[in-house]
């Protein structure tokens, strides 16, 4: 290894100019014993760099990568900041700071197992509320449940956007199939929306699905991969509906027979965000009591059980408008700004683990990739696909991630330190020799220059 590196730092051009420090015969004294002024010795003919009282070996160009994969991939891939202290204990190099973070970032093993720390990046983004019911409808599934007596395993979910009415569907699959005639049904009853937000799974991405949102010109907008507060409103219906499931149901195969029960209570509670129940907003009364209380009939009938309701609904469109900045602002204290990223930049891409029940993953891959962005979209998304020369799977790859489901592939080449011409990151420490280096590259260039004039002389 030695041999190795002795002969590595002898076809180094820049550090054997730098071996001979001056010409007036003074040697350098190593722990390898003396350099002479003509700085050939093979055995001993190492360069130093003095740091007080420690002497730090001047790493050939060749060698830099061996040594700093011994002091950091053989020690667990630490930061750059700890592989550079480790580095400066015995060695040094120009612009071993750049030349660290480069190749920190190129390293393959970090880009697919090592997650950024600190702030995830990628604000909430509002989405915009009209205030007619059933302009913007939110979908989902809850589930599988344990099968029913009716052979139950899924509950189809849909949320008003502007009003919070809530409409719970049993169903025995998540086929695309079944979910457009569910549609169908919903859409009988109270017209087409205008727009339906989703997320990617089969029941939404099928044909049926998408025929059936053709055919009444609804906008079909879906979420990015594993972004579940694209959809929030249904994630936190569906928190509600289990919460209530849990306890009310007193025998597991019967969970779709209380759905009703459910229902009905979602839809007559008083809505945070709107400051109404999502019934009396839809349809401008307070409707009976589930089981039908004599004594809250006989309330209604006193106080009358209609209301304004367009003065109802302009002012829920006033309050949902506040929480929604509210949300937001509380939303984006724990985040950064997201990262800008570019048509044809490399990206790696946040891997779901999926396992056996039981099965760590806590040493499984974290990242997937490398993707390319194909297309620039709103709210901090990005188109990508795989690469046409890296195909994982026998199809083709295309998707919609959001930026805090991504990294950078930095595929940063390492950096040489004859390729810059700024101020060295090691200016604190004192050269042996400073100055006789500085005249012995002057009087080389002129040496140089020389020649070369010589050699455009005619013969």
């Amino acid at each position: 290894m030695n041999k190795k590196m002795d002969q590595q730092k002898n076809d180094d051009q820049n550090v054997g100019a730098n071996i001979t420090l001056n010409n007036e015969g003074d040697k350098l004294s190593t722990p390898c014993g003396e350099v002479n002024n003509d700085g050939k010795n093979a055995e001993h003919g190492k360069l130093y760099r003095r740091n007080g009282d420690k002497l730090l070996w001047v790493v050939p160009d060749k060698a830099r990568s061996q040594i700093t994969r011994l002091c950091r991939n053989n020690v667990g891939h630490p930061r750059s900041e700890n592989t550079l202290e480790r580095l400066r204990r015995h060695y040094w190099f120009p612009y071993m700071k750049r030349y660290v973070k480069g190749f920190v970032g190129s390293c393959l093993d970090c880009l697919y197992n090592k997650v950024p720390g600190g702030r995830r990046q990628g604000e909430l983004h509002i989405i915009d509320k009209i205030g007619i019911p059933f302009h913007t409808v939110h979908v989902d599934h809850l589930g599988p449940f344990i099968k029913s007596k009716l052979n139950n395993l899924y509950l189809f979910v849909l949320i008003d956007g502007f009003t919070k009415f809530s409409i719970l569907k049993p169903t025995k699959n998540v086929k695309s199939k079944t979910t457009a005639k569910l549609m169908e049904e919903i859409i009988s009853t109270f017209g087409p929306m205008t727009r339906i937000i989703s997320d990617r799974g089969t029941a939404y991405t099928g044909k049926e699905f998408e025929q059936m949102c053709k055919a009444h010109n609804i906008i079909h907008v879906r979420n990015a991969t594993a972004t579940p507060r694209e959809n929030g409103q249904c994630e936190c219906l569906n928190r509600t509906i289990l919460s209530m499931l849990t306890t009310t149901c007193t025998t597991e195969t019967d969970w779709d027979k209380e759905i009703g029960r459910v229902q009905w209570s979602i839809n007559n509670a008083l809505n945070k965000a709107t400051k109404s129940t999502p019934f009396a907003l839809m349809f401008g009364y307070t409707p009976r009591t589930f089981d039908g209380d004599s004594v809250q009939d006989h309330a209604n009938i006193v106080q009358g059980s209609l209301c304004d309701l367009l003065k109802l609904r302009t002012a829920a469109l006033t309050s949902i408008v506040e929480e929604q900045k509210k949300i937001q602002a509380h939303n984006n204290t724990g985040r950064t700004k997201a990262h800008n990223y570019s048509v044809g930049e490399l990206v790696m891409v946040r891997r779901q683990a999926v396992g056996q029940l039981g099965e760590s993953k806590k040493l499984a891959l974290k990242y997937k990739g490398p993707y390319v962005i194909t297309e620039v979209l709103l709210h901090d998304r990005y188109r990508i696909q795989d690469l046409p020369e890296i195909q994982r799977t026998q199809k083709f790859y295309e998707g919609v991630v959001a930026t805090d489901q991504m990294k950078p592939f930095d595929n940063t080449s390492y950096v040489s330190s004859d390729e810059h011409h700024e101020e060295s990151d090691e200016e604190q420490v004192n050269v042996v020799g400073e100055m006789e280096i500085q005249e012995k590259k002057k009087a080389t260039s002129i040496g140089r220059t020389r020649s070369s004039r010589e050699k455009r002389k005619p013969k």
